[in-house]
């Protein structure tokens, strides 16, 4: 119930849910008052049991003392099967709320690791192809005529002792 509670805000991010809790809040209400309700069945059997002793067997009171047992024992088995089930339907929220929690969050670190993936290989950039391949196409102008201006000061270069950059 409390985990059921504590996941709801995260249930309502992806859908349109009422807040669960005066729902919530009455089924356990219910619950606690049905629970009590057996105990009370639970002690008016015993009692009915005590007082059948010393009864003689046949007699109109044991007959009624038996008869009482019975229905005693018919509510037992309704309160029992009644409890059983809120709290059967509580165990059902509470698993499908986890199962859809766990269901999201594994769900947003595989599309996380995804898109992590397709950074590292390429797939998804920021910049489109083709202004990628203009600047590598650039760059390599740029490096080729600056390998070439290096070349030719390099073989033009004046004897030792003079600086290049004088020149220029």
């Amino acid at each position: 119930m409390r985990y059921t509670t504590a996941v709801w805000p995260q249930l309502r991010a992806h859908v349109d849910l009422d807040d669960p809790a005066p729902v919530l809040v009455r089924q356990l209400w219910d619950l606690a008052l049905t629970v009590a309700q057996r105990a009370e069945v639970r002690d008016l059997r015993q009692r009915l049991l005590a007082a059948g002793h010393g009864v003689p067997a046949g007699s109109t009171t044991a007959a009624d003392l038996a008869d009482r047992i019975v229905r005693t024992d018919e509510d037992l088995a309704r309160l029992t099967t009644d409890i059983d089930q809120r709290r059967q339907h509580l165990q059902r929220l509470t698993d499908e709320a986890a199962a859809f929690v766990t269901e999201q969050q594994a769900l947003a670190q595989a599309n996380a690791m995804i898109r992590d993936a397709d950074q590292r290989n390429g797939v998804s950039t920021p910049a489109l192809p083709s202004a990628v391949a203009d600047l590598a196409d650039h760059t390599t102008a740029v490096l080729a005529a600056y390998r070439e201006l290096t070349q030719q000061s390099a073989s033009t270069a004046p004897a030792s002792g003079t600086d290049v950059s004088e020149e220029a």
